[in-house]
């Protein structure tokens, strides 16, 4: 078994900066993508979330892991819906 520093975890954390552990390079898709198709995207890039753009490239909306739990939970097909369709 593993042995966290839990105790340690303060002075770890103010040691970082925000630099080191935001990323500058945000995934999209367009509005009008099929969310199966966005799911996977995630699923490729390891992502929680994914921002979705217009054709001016402008952020209309995100997608989140919590969206794609709450359309398992409604039983929706997710071939059929699209990005806009939930945002």
């Amino acid at each position: 078994m593993i042995s966290l520093p839990w105790g340690k975890l303060p002075q770890m954390m103010s040691a970082l900066n925000l630099k080191q552990i935001q990323t500058t390079e945000v995934e999209t898709v367009s509005a009008d993508s099929p969310i199966g198709e966005v799911l996977l995207r995630m699923e490729e890039k390891q992502i929680s979330c994914i921002v979705a753009i217009d054709k001016d490239r402008r952020p209309v909306g995100i997608f989140t892991e919590q969206d794609a739990i709450r359309l398992m939970a409604e039983n929706l097909s997710i071939d059929d819906i699209s990005m806009g369709d939930v945002m």
